[in-house]
């Protein structure tokens, strides 16, 4: 949340709308899960309890395909069940295999890929 606070205290009778917020962290043994809740709790928090937008969130190597379907299941399930949460975006879909194979929400045709029907299709 580095320099949000900051602005949004320097920004006296600005209209501000919604806090956009990115957020992406490597599986690497941390709990990914905790600490994507922990900061878009905290951009909400500093934001004057704002709506976010979440613009861009992904989860980076060394994640399985498998962590990542499991990871944007459940913050999309628990995004989608906040009044506050306003929009959210995937991080990225790019026909690059090569750049980030297992996060990308396209394949290497530009079809959907696993992850890609997980997020366009999701119940939620």
């Amino acid at each position: 949340m580095r320099g949000r606070p900051t602005f949004l205290s320097l920004c006296t009778g600005c209209q501000i709308d919604f806090v956009p917020i990115h957020w992406y962290e490597s599986v690497g043994g941390q709990n990914y899960l905790t600490d994507f809740y922990n900061y878009v709790g905290a951009a909400y928090a500093a934001g004057g309890n704002r709506p976010i937008w979440v613009t861009e969130f992904a989860l980076w190597d060394p994640a399985t395909e498998a962590q990542q379907e499991n990871f944007i299941g459940q913050v999309m399930l628990w995004m989608d069940n906040l009044s506050w949460v306003f929009r959210y975006s995937w991080f990225m879909c790019t026909s690059d295999y090569n750049l980030e194979p297992q996060g990308s929400l396209c394949n290497a045709d530009g079809s959907l890929s696993t992850l890609g029907n997980v997020y366009t299709y999701s119940p939620f």
